[in-house]
């Protein structure tokens, strides 16, 4: 992270009062609400499992509706010059998910208890599909902490496996090191409407272009190749949705879910897959159009809708070979109308409130405790 990030972070953190009321936790809730922009640090503390016997594990964040859980361990180190973080705290994962997941709920402390039936009962009942397994520290990511948790990815699957063979294939695990590089980067996505800034030249058949009246914005409608959408995926992730309200929620091998389908449509039909899908919508800083060359040229990238079709093809195990899928390209030069046309273009697809506010899964957790205690 550069110092000047990691500065304005820490002075946050310290001239609101957080590391006085949360302590060393603070920048584990100050993460995860980088992460969701709908959490604020209140609100993220509602899933804090924190104390004497937390069993290795700090945070389990719950959201049936993105049909997401995530685990985490946390650690601040008073000496922001060391390399690394220590990777012992990496490897008290491979216990605490142990304990989380497969161990007697009566033996868990009551903080753990209610966060442990909900994430297990959720998995049972197919309503989590992408299992996040965090280490949040302040320093630079390493390869030993990177080890460490690739061991506690095998420990996940594992119990998984024995504990949870009817829904093994419906839950993909993800480890992540949540250090300087990773903190940045959240956090320039979150500050940063547009974070991938790179220039693309995209070879496109043609197209046409539309301007708004008082010339505060144009966009140029046209088809790109999948193979774009794939290759970009792969380079910057979720970077790409910075604008975006959602990231990409992950692929189940269940016909229903829709990011299934979309791989399965390219599979199978990628010649089709132009009138199959909905399309893309591009922002960027600026685009032009060389029609002689048919090429269009993008002056940075974030996908404020088609964010799941992107991710389900920037997942897929190779690149598309053929296929285009509609775009439009959206160049803006007011504020007002930017944010418009972000939550407007997220709210079409039909926003569930937990997409802006934590209330409904704070009440979910409520509930899931009260029913815990009456068992």
């Amino acid at each position: 992270m550069e110092n000047n990030i990691e500065d304005t972070i820490l002075s946050n953190l310290n001239e609101n009062g957080f590391f006085e009321k949360y302590g060393d936790d603070a920048l584990l809730l100050y993460a995860l609400t980088l992460r969701f922009e709908e959490l604020d640090m209140e609100s993220a503390a509602e899933y804090l499992t924190d104390g004497s016997n937390d069993k290795k594990i700090d945070l389990v964040y719950i959201n049936t509706d993105d049909q997401l859980a995530i685990v985490a361990q946390s650690y601040l180190s008073e000496d922001s010059t060391k390399k690394s973080a220590k990777s012992n705290k990496a490897a008290d994962l491979n216990s605490g998910m142990s304990w989380l997941l497969s161990s007697s709920e009566s033996d868990l402390p009551k903080d753990l208890q209610a966060a442990s039936h909900q994430l297990r009962t959720g998995i049972k009942e197919n309503k989590i599909e992408k299992l996040e397994i965090w280490y949040v520290h302040n320093l630079p990511e390493s390869d030993e902490v990177s080890s460490e948790l690739m061991s506690v990815s095998n420990t996940t699957h594992s119990i998984l496996k024995s504990d949870y063979a009817d829904n093994l294939n419906n839950v993909a695990v993800n480890t992540i090191e949540v250090g300087r590089n990773t903190l940045s980067t959240w956090y320039q996505n979150i500050h940063s409407k547009i974070a991938v800034t790179n220039t693309f030249q995209i070879k496109v058949a043609g197209g046409f272009e539309s301007k708004g009246n008082n010339a505060n914005w144009k966009a140029f409608m046209t088809s790109i190749p999948l193979n774009f959408l794939y290759e970009i995926y792969e380079k910057y992730h979720d970077s790409l949705f910075s604008a975006n309200v959602r990231e990409y929620l992950g692929s189940r091998r269940l016909s229903s879910n829709i990011n299934t389908g979309i791989k399965n449509s390219v599979e199978k039909s990628p010649a089709d897959f132009l009138i199959y899908n909905n399309g893309i919508t591009f922002l960027t800083n600026k685009y032009s159009y060389d029609s002689s060359k048919k090429e269009l040229t993008l002056d940075g990238v974030s996908i404020i809708n088609g964010a799941q079709t992107t991710g389900a093809i920037g997942s897929m195990e190779q690149a598309p070979s053929t296929g285009n899928v509609f775009a439009r390209v959206v160049q803006i030069d007011e504020n007002n109308v930017l944010d418009n046309v972000i939550e407007y273009n997220n709210k079409q697809n039909a926003m569930n409130p937990a997409d802006f506010r934590s209330n409904d899964q704070t009440q979910k957790r409520l509930r899931t405790c009260l029913e815990s205690l009456e068992e």
